[in-house]
């Protein structure tokens, strides 16, 4: 968005005696200084190599991030001014963030969300600042333009002649050229674009027609293009003449963007998105249904993302066919001024009149929306770590990232030996993907991808991890199901079945073919005397695999007895229950 700052042709003025003595100092000065420009290489200030040294990233006006944006939504911190915020922000080499306000301060705050500094600017910032590779920050506001050290301390000023404003954000040239434009206040007439050395001296300005607030974007030859309210996109050489123009059937409100062909992107107010060849003549519009004032963006495949005021995002390929368009609206009457930001991954991010903050993917689908307290009219940067910064009209700058701590998963069905098939369902604490493997192996992201429940109906090693939307894996998790749905049975007996001249106090032992434990006819168990018809007192015990049984009396000699075992006195640890069994024996004399 745009902010308005009064200003006029800032002028050079020479002091001093020239007498002879003088003069010959001067003489010897500069030829001192001379010597030591020619003897030593000039370093150049330009456009600060930073995560968003601009509006709209770079010199070109492109929107296009370095930095893979977030992946969700998640607040990360939320700065508050004192009044809506219509710039959007700015990122230093060592990633402090700029941010202007209507309250008049310009913001420095730390990657935390911790103030700096601030500089009242003593007008409302409605434009947003441009950084330099000294670190020098350019601020336009109404009535100035200031040169800040990233300190926050004034360098200088520009001020302007009464009824000048200056009506754009600046944009910086490849040799530290910063450029301006300017209207007259009252009349809206005879703007200009000005060219300003570092040190805020002016080289030159040129007229290009009326109200203008479109940023400027430079070409790799230097030349500058800014739309304007008379109908006309400006092509302008780096020694201010004019290039050419040309001319479409509304104002211009929209910045232009560069392709990397050369190729001129910009929105209108006839409704129509432009593209123009390096030479000026049209290539191709397209015609969106409302007015489109916000600027375009370009993907790293040519794709150019621009915003209609009819609650629409574009996507226009670089011949001008639709892709897609993706409503981002929700609302009757939308003021959409939010350029699109976009991710190095392909992610487009936008703001909306409806307060939202949006991120769509590159297909046109929604990955995400963020809701603010009001309209948004600042268009979103993206930090080095991958923080989304955006500003809304409730005077909070918001800070949004990807959730760093892990997810967690879990199974409805813990580790263990089973005897019938079991259905495992699988959760995660958050928004993701369950990816696993059931032979054991540690799953991938191209592993087997959970959809829907499990069925185990054999011996299996489950594994699993979970992967949120941001990224984050949580540990691989491991489950191991024994499936075993055969019964325990008797493998050996003590005495051995139908066994003459037992002893009448060795305790009976039944090994079975796998650990057991007590079943529900446990206490059922018993030996009996078939020769008198009684069942005898007995404890009966489980160790391992072993039933162990003792009668508490001796044994009568020369009697017939028999060890009853009923169905489901004993069960394996899978819960499969025994079968019923009798041992007869006869004890010695």
């Amino acid at each position: 968005m745009w902010g308005f700052g009064i200003l006029g042709q800032g002028k050079l003025k020479k002091t001093g005696n020239q007498n002879k003595f003088g003069k010959m100092v001067i003489v010897l000065v500069l030829i001192f200084f001379g010597t030591i420009i020619l003897s030593g290489a000039v370093s150049a200030t330009n456009l600060g190599n930073t995560p968003q040294p601009k509006f709209h990233h770079d010199a070109n006006n492109t929107g296009q991030s370095e930095y893979k944006g977030p992946q969700t939504n998640t607040t990360k911190w939320k700065f508050r001014t004192g009044g809506g915020i219509l710039p959007s922000p700015v990122i230093g080499a060592d990633d402090t963030i700029y941010i202007g306000s209507v309250d008049k301060n310009l913001y420095a705050l730390y990657p935390n969300g911790t103030v700096k500094w601030s500089f009242n600017s003593g007008y409302q910032i409605g434009y947003t600042p441009a950084i330099d590779s000294e670190g020098t920050i350019y601020l336009v506001c109404t009535g100035m333009l200031y040169a800040l050290y990233p300190n926050g301390t004034e360098k200088w000023n520009y001020t302007p002649n009464y009824r000048d404003i200056i009506a754009t954000s600046p944009a910086i040239g490849a040799d530290g050229t910063i450029y301006i434009g300017i209207s007259t206040h009252r009349y809206l007439v005879n703007s200009t674009l000005c060219a300003l050395n570092p040190d805020g001296i002016l080289q030159w300005n040129c007229t290009v027609g009326n109200m203008l607030v479109s940023t400027p974007a430079i070409g790799s030859d230097g030349t500058i293009y800014l739309g304007t309210f008379d109908n006309h996109l400006y092509a302008v050489y780096p020694n201010g003449t004019q290039r050419w123009n040309f001319t479409s059937n509304d104002i211009i409100v929209s910045s232009p963007a560069i392709g990397s062909d050369g190729t001129l992107y910009f929105g209108c107010e006839d409704h129509n998105v432009y593209a123009l060849n390096p030479d000026g003549s049209l290539k191709w519009k397209y015609l969106t249904g409302n007015i489109t004032d916000s600027s375009p963006a370009i993907a790293k495949d040519g794709t150019i993302y621009i915003v209609s005021q009819d609650k629409f995002i574009y996507a226009l390929t670089p011949s001008g066919n639709l892709k897609w368009k993706y409503c981002i609206y929700s609302g009757d009457h939308p003021l959409q001024m939010s350029s699109p930001a976009i991710g190095s991954n392909g992610i487009i991010y936008v703001g909306s009149g409806d307060g939202c903050a949006y991120a769509i993917n590159p297909d046109g689908s929604l990955k995400w929306k963020y809701q603010t307290g009001k309209f948004i009219d600042s268009s979103p940067c993206i930090g080095s770590d991958g923080t989304l910064y955006i500003g809304s009209e409730d005077g909070i700058l918001y800070a949004i990232h990807d959730k760093t701590t892990p997810p967690s998963a879990s199974s409805n069905l813990k580790s263990g030996i089973y005897n019938t098939t079991k259905v495992v369902k699988l959760t995660m604490n958050d928004y993701g993907t369950i990816y696993y493997t059931l032979n054991g192996k540690t799953p991938t992201t191209v592993s087997n991808r959970y959809t829907g429940p499990i069925t185990i109906n054999s011996t299996t090693i489950l594994k699993y991890f979970a992967v949120d939307l941001a990224g984050n894996k949580s540990p691989v998790y491991t489950n191991t199901y024994t499936i075993d749905k055969t019964a325990p049975k008797i493998t050996t007996t003590t005495p051995i079945i139908n066994t003459k001249g037992v002893a009448l106090t060795t305790p009976i032992t039944i090994k079975f073919s796998e650990k057991i434990s007590k079943g529900t006819n446990f206490s059922r168990i018993y030996i009996k005397n078939i020769s008198t018809g009684k069942v005898t007192q007995t404890t009966v015990t489980i160790s391992g695999n072993t039933l162990t049984i003792k009668m508490l009396k001796t044994r009568l000699k020369r009697n017939n007895y028999e060890v009853y075992i009923p169905t489901n006195a004993v069960k394996d640890l899978a819960g499969n229950n025994n079968t019923k069994y009798l041992l007869n024996f006869k004890t010695r004399a």
